[in-house]
């Protein structure tokens, strides 16, 4: 994981900051913290679910999970994503 934080900080070096400023990042399991990076990084439902063994499907749920966390409604995968790519 530590190769998958040094290609953030390198590609995209204000990521960390504002995903800290914008949730409460340290009340993330660990498990949500590696989905929001690995998503950052481009990396598919499929290939997180892959790199993570578990199913697609618990990954785009803990993502709607993890969007009704940070945005405080409800939502899917996909605004969970485009919250992602925009810090």
């Amino acid at each position: 994981m530590i190769f998958f934080l040094k290609k953030l900080e390198e590609h995209y070096p204000q990521y960390l900051s504002s995903l800290t400023d914008k949730t409460n990042l340290y009340s993330f399991s660990s498990h949500e913290v590696k989905i929001c990076h690995l998503t950052k990084l481009g990396f598919t439902n499929r290939t997180i679910a892959n790199l993570l063994h578990v199913t697609e499907s618990a990954i785009s749920h803990a993502k709607t999970r993890l969007y009704k966390r940070i945005m405080g409604q409800k939502g899917t995968s996909a605004k969970f994503l485009d919250f992602i790519e925009d810090l």
